[in-house]
């Protein structure tokens, strides 16, 4: 990527912020709390290791809920960059058919194979009025529906107008 690029930084919303802070203060209790009791119970060959293993498995847990936090959308030498967890997933601006803001693209809709919540809503979801799609999302009442030739996408960057223009701009 050598040309000047856009980024864009995905669009906050309360509700996955409180469910995000809750969880994650949740597993690193329990597993302090596991941690701490398994040090407790140091004598006990047995119980201190599934103590002290199931709080390391709370640390981990957490430290891989990263990969579903969505980073920033780039848009660099007419690729989409969608920058998630520890990987980036990749489109080409010419193969945007059509772009849309659609409010509350998951209001009557069902997860297929995802999460939604800690760090952000991802993964493959269905909706009556917009069909499947693939969500990229951190905001559940606005966002940017990309059609391409095989599947949709849709992203919440939190200047929606500015993204709306770099991905309508001439291929």
């Amino acid at each position: 990527m050598n040309g000047p690029g856009i980024i864009f930084r995905p669009a906050a919303n309360t509700q996955i912020l409180v469910v995000t802070i809750a969880a994650s203060v949740a597993l690193l209790a329990v597993g302090c709390l596991l941690a701490f009791l398994g040090f407790k119970f140091w004598e006990r060959t047995a119980i201190r290791f599934i103590l002290l293993g199931n709080g390391l498995l709370m640390f981990l847990l957490l430290a891989g809920s990263l990969n579903f936090k969505i980073w920033a959308y780039e848009i660099h030498d007419g690729i989409l960059v969608i920058k998630h967890g520890l990987s980036v997933r990749k489109i080409l601006v010419a193969q945007i058919e059509e772009a849309r803001v659609e409010e509350y693209p998951f209001m009557g809709g069902t997860r297929k194979f995802g999460v939604g919540g800690f760090w952000s809503v991802f993964g493959w979801f269905s909706s009556p009025r917009l069909g499947p799609f693939f969500a990229y999302a951190t905001d559940t009442r606005k966002g940017v529906l990309l059609r391409l030739p095989d599947q949709q996408i849709l992203v919440t960057p939190a200047e929606t107008e500015e993204f709306m223009r770099a991905v309508r701009t001439p291929k």
